[in-house]
């Protein structure tokens, strides 16, 4: 029996995974402002917890942008899309780890 799977193209998936982790934050915001905010009895954080937290998602993001996104290769003219993400693919999803987290 001859089992041929479909193959996805790269660009693609990295495109879903992309809009995924992007719609999961802007997700998450709407909720925390409209919904789990709103209904909290008033919680008052110290302020060295506020800066730490702060600190911590600063750091987050400053490693993915300085750190790891300059690991993410060029993409060539001559280059597809595809042939691209084939390579891109691993250093682009750590770089969106950390912006990740950053949230």
């Amino acid at each position: 029996m001859n089992n041929i799977q479909p193959t996805q193209r790269p660009a693609t998936v990295v495109r879903l995974i992309h809009a995924s982790l992007v719609m999961g934050v802007a997700l998450l915001g709407v909720v925390a402002y409209f919904i789990v905010r709103p209904n909290q009895p008033d919680v008052h954080l110290e302020p060295s917890v506020v800066y730490a937290m702060l600190g911590a998602a600063i750091g987050a993001y400053g490693v993915g942008m300085f750190v790891l996104r300059s690991r993410i290769p060029r993409r060539s003219t001559s280059d597809s899309a595809d042939l691209f993400w084939k390579t891109a693919t691993t250093p682009a999803l750590l770089t969106w780890a950390a912006f990740e987290g950053a949230a």
